[in-house]
């Protein structure tokens, strides 16, 4: 017969505590993991938005296949010597369907994995616990950079300084800088520099300049090549370049002179404190510093309203760039066309999803290079509070046991692309061949591989019958090195300021003398959203206000206060504030 506790007493004890978070308490990961497939679903119909649009391929859907299904693929070719790991490993089969041109070609084959009731996954024999990893969002920054973590790709902005000239005076300006595109396997001769991409010149590029700043400035500038009457213009600041060369622009060796252009950029007044329309200036100022003989050219395109024109100059200038002015016009303008539709892909259906959980309306990654130039400044100038707030990181698992497996599949995708690119044809053989040799069906084993073990993934060692330890591990993002673990360092201990939303995530009872951060075991009475984010109900979050102002020296006493307090000293007695 069970025991139970007197009746007062217990309800007394349920209304006083707080409940464990039973999603926790229940392990996490066996939550998470039972969706891989549909996750695992949602990444193929991501991926296959990368694919160029010539390619008639399609994805149509996947099947869990029966023990009975798994032995006839694994046994297939008889007569062939197989190899077979008869340690245990928590995986099964599934199927992906795919069809080309419109008919059905050969499924392809995957295995994923699975976890108990107390998170366990087995790989090769080899007991792990399936832990959460508390990731930061999309958009990260650091002191120096702003990383976004995307599906297709992982993409870095980074800034150096850059002086332009606004109304005659100097204004260092930021140049925000990345390029996109990947020149691996390319036989480059550098006729340009080490000159960097502007990330604005991208907008540029897809909408033109004018377009841009209507866009996502809301003004109009005026472009002006030579003298500006000061007059006409009384209302607009004016920016310039200062004419000298770029630092690390290559000069062409027959000329050896560098000639200034004489561009300006014209803004309302109203707009002069606008740190984003000087992030476009700086970007703008910074590609015809790099090709002044190209600059007048340049303004009158802008200036003859003709924007398919415009983007194609502004594609052909940044061909010149990433190929460091190596190609003919003609090939480069080719490369960034394709270029730019694959980025169309970068902001897919899950990735859409994660930017709004954090009120950013993002449709396409043009977008999200704007709102990263126009931000980069106070998130760089913020990141210790941002990173150490836990209201702007989740906990995820499906990305990292799933990530080699995505890996595979974009990759794949892309060599279907670059062989059409190269002219071959592209048919049900080729794709066949294509998948075969990138996506192999044990990719899910690359969680514990010679190149390291996966992040999310804790060797087993607990004894017992405790829940406690398994259910609250979990793992930071930035002890990773990718999606594995980075390799140990004595005493390595990331210092960021003590805030207390790490507590309410953390357990502030479970630090170690060699990694002192509390978030490293979960609080198993904190609260997460269907976006495995912490909710703090606004009682929580008046408390985490007073003590961040506490910590921060930051709290003010109010004038009754102080004379309370002149007074209690005056009479010797004390008061409490």
């Amino acid at each position: 017969m069970k025991k139970v506790l007197n009746r007062p007493f217990q309800k007394m004890v349920e209304d006083l505590t707080t409940p464990w978070n039973s999603s926790i308490m229940n392990v996490l990961s066996t939550e998470m993991v039972k969706d891989v497939m549909g996750y695992l679903d949602k990444i193929v119909g991501s991926a296959m938005l990368s694919l160029n649009r010539e390619i008639k391929l399609e994805y149509t859907g996947y099947k869990k296949l029966t023990p009975d299904e798994e032995f006839k693929v694994v046994s297939a070719d008889g007569e062939k010597k197989k190899e077979y790991d008869f340690g245990r490993s928590d995986v099964r089969m599934v199927r992906l369907f795919f069809d080309f041109e419109g008919e059905p070609i050969t499924p392809k084959n995957l295995y994923i994995p699975f976890v108990d009731e107390h998170g366990i996954l087995h790989i090769s024999d080899t007991k792990y616990l399936n832990i959460p990893v508390l990731s930061d969002t999309i958009v990260s920054p650091t002191s120096r950079n702003i990383f976004t973590r995307l599906l297709r790709d992982k993409v870095t902005f980074e800034r150096e300084s850059k002086v332009v000239l606004l109304n005659g005076r100097v204004l260092d300006g930021d140049l925000i800088y990345k390029n996109l595109y990947r020149t691996q396997n390319r036989v480059i001769t550098d006729n340009l520099g080490k000159v960097v991409t502007p990330s604005p010149a991208y907008l540029f590029g897809k909408y033109g300049l004018i377009g841009t700043f209507e866009k996502y400035a809301q003004t109009t500038p005026i472009i002006i090549y030579g003298e500006v009457d000061a007059e006409k213009y009384k209302d607009y600041d004016v920016y310039s370049s200062t004419g000298d060369k770029p630092w690390s622009l290559k000069l062409e060796k027959e000329k050896g002179i560098y000639t200034p252009h004489d561009a300006k950029l014209l803004v309302l007044k109203e707009f002069n404190s606008d740190y984003f329309i000087q992030v476009l200036a700086v970007a703008f100022f910074y590609m015809l510093d790099v090709f002044p003989h190209l600059a007048e050219e340049l303004v009158d395109t802008i200036n003859s309203n003709n924007v398919e024109d415009e983007v194609k100059a502004w594609m052909i200038l940044l061909s010149k760039i990433i190929f460091k002015n190596s190609y003919s016009a003609e090939r480069g303008l080719g490369d960034m066309i394709n270029h730019f539709q694959s980025l169309e892909s970068y902001i897919d259906p899950i990735v859409k999803e994660k930017l709004a959980e954090n009120d950013l309306v993002i449709n396409q990654f043009f977008d999200l290079i704007a709102y990263v130039c126009s931000v980069f400044k106070q998130l760089t100038t913020n990141y210790k509070l941002i990173s150490a707030d836990i209201r702007n990181r989740y906990v995820d698992i499906l990305y990292y046991i799933l990530y080699d497996i995505f890996e595979a599949l974009i990759k794949t995708l892309f060599e279907l692309n670059k062989k059409r690119d190269r002219g071959m044809i592209i048919n049900r053989e080729l794709i066949d061949k294509t998948f075969n040799q990138t996506l192999s069906s044990k990719k899910i084993f690359n969680l514990n591989s010679k190149n390291g073990v996966n992040i999310s993934l804790l060797l087993s060692d607990s004894v017992g019958d405790s829940k406690l330890k398994l259910a609250c591990s979990c793992e930071l993002q930035e002890n990773g090195k990718g999606v594995n673990k980075a390799p140990r360092q004595k005493h390595a201990i990331k210092i960021l300021p003590v805030n207390p939303t790490s507590a309410v995530f953390g357990s502030i009872y479970n630090v170690s003398k060699s990694y002192l951060d509390e978030r490293r075991h979960m609080n198993p009475f904190v609260k997460l959203n269907q976006f495995s984010r912490v909710v703090l109900s606004p009682e929580r979050l008046e408390y985490i206000r007073c003590m961040d102002n506490l910590l921060n020296g930051t709290v003010v006493i109010k004038q009754s206060e102080v004379e309370d307090l002149v007074d209690a000293v005056n009479d010797d007695s004390t008061i409490n504030i």
